[in-house]
C-alpha cells in the first residue's frame, strides 16, 4: 500500500533520497523523553529517508518568519511491528525532527500518513513546538472506500500549493484534514472555510467533541442509575448536535 501511496504522492525522481535514518539519532535526542525513546526502540522496525524537497530540486520557495521554519519538507517511511503506535510516533518523530515532514507509517501492507503543524520555539530556537498532529486512518489495497479513493488522487505534489513550502504544508494538511472530516461525512471536499485556520480550529473542536462522546458512552456502559444514565444519554445527544452544526460550516 505504502507503494501506492508513494505514486500517488508523484514526487520527481531527483528528489529520492532513500537514506536510513537510525534509531541512534532519536534514543540521542534531548527533545525525547524515556517513554517517547521506548516507543522508537520497540515498536519501530526502520526509518528511511525517501524524499528531500528542497528548494534547489523542487524549484518551491522556502519560507521563514520567525514564528514558522518551511525551509525543506522531509518525506519518512517508518515501517512498524504494529500500527498501535502511529499516532504517538508522528507525535514523537516531528518532536526530533524539527523542519516539516511528511509521515508515511507502514504496517503490515497497511500506510497511514502523518503531518504536524510546528512554530519555532522562541524559548529555544532549535527546537519546535507542535501546534497539531495529523494522522489518517490506515489505507489497506483491498478495503480503499470511495472516500479514501478521492483522497489518494488528489493528494499528490501536483494538487499543493508552488508559491512557497509553508503553503505547500498547509495545503497537504488541509487534505489530510478534509480525509478526517470526509470519514465521518461521506463528503471529501477540501473547502476554503476547511483550509483556514478557523477551519482547522472547528475541525480540532469536533475531535475534542467526539472524544466527549466516546467518554460518555463509556461511563454509560458502566451506569447502573436509571437518572444518571437518562442524563448521560442528553449529554451525548446534545454533544452529536454540536457536531452536526459545526460540520455545515464546512460545506457553504
Amino acid at each position: 500500500m505504502i507503494q501506492t501511496i508513494i505514486s500517488s504522492l508523484a514526487i520527481p525522481t531527483f528528489c529520492k533520497l532513500e537514506k536510513p535514518v537510525f534509531k541512534k539519532f532519536f534514543l540521542e535526542s534531548a527533545n525525547l523523553d524515556a517513554s517517547d525513546k521506548k516507543i522508537i526502540r520497540d515498536d519501530v522496525k526502520k526509518i528511511t529517508w525517501l524524499y528531500a524537497l528542497k528548494p534547489s530540486n523542487i524549484n518551491i520557495p522556502k519560507y521563514e518568519d520567525g514564528v514558522v521554519d518551511y525551509s525543506e519538507i522531509a518525506i519518512l517511511q517508518i515501517d512498524l511491528l504494529s500500527e498501535n503506535k502511529a499516532k504517538k510516533l508522528n507525535n514523537i518523530l516531528n518532536k526530533a525532527i524539527p523542519y516539516p515532514l511528511i509521515c508515511l507509517f507502514a504496517s503490515n501492507n497497511k500506510c497511514a500518513i502523518g503531518l504536524a503543524n510546528k512554530r519555532i520555539n522562541q524559548i529555544d530556537k532549535s527546537k519546535s513546538l507542535i501546534e497539531q498532529d495529523w494522522l489518517t486512518n490506515f489505507f489497506e489495497k483491498d478495503k480503499i472506500s470511495e472516500v479514501d479513493q478521492k483522497f489518494l488522487q488528489d493528494f499528490s505534489i501536483k494538487n499543493l500549493s508552488s508559491l512557497n513550502f509553508y503553503k505547500f504544508y498547509q495545503d497537504a494538511v488541509a487534505k489530510v484534514a478534509a480525509h478526517s472530516l470526509a470519514e465521518k461525512t461521506g463528503i471529501y471536499l477540501v473547502s476554503n472555510f476547511l483550509k483556514s485556520e478557523v477551519g482547522i480550529n472547528a475541525l480540532r473542536e469536533m475531535q475534542e467533541i467526539e472524544q466527549r462522546i466516546s467518554n460518555l458512552r463509556n461511563s454509560l456502559s458502566k451506569e447502573t442509575q436509571f437518572n444518571r444514565k437518562l442524563e448521560l444519554n442528553v449529554e451525548i445527544k446534545n454533544c452529536q448536535s454540536a457536531i452536526n452544526e459545526i460540520s455545515k460550516k464546512f460545506y457553504k
